[in-house]
């Protein structure tokens, strides 16, 4: 993500939505240096938490009904 994005976004702003796949993108939570942005469907959670200073992807993690898988990726470098 650019350095700097989501600044300012208000929490609850719908990013995307998609109605064949029944899925609304917004953003969870926006304080000090961390950006959350969600995706949730009937079927599945995914959540990407960005730090809004660098831009780096901080974790994903994604979970799936209904068989309740959950899995969650953390301190990802991209350079």
């Amino acid at each position: 993500m650019p350095t700097g994005a989501g600044r300012g976004v208000q929490v609850g702003t719908v990013l995307d939505r998609n109605p064949v796949l029944g899925t609304n993108v917004t953003i969870t939570q926006n304080s000090g240096n961390t950006l959350i942005v969600t995706e949730a469907g009937r079927d599945h959670t995914s959540r990407w938490t960005y730090d809004t200073n660098t831009g780096a992807l901080q974790s994903l993690q994604q979970e799936v009904r209904p068989k309740y898988l959950h899995a969650e990726l953390r301190r990802i470098q991209m350079q």
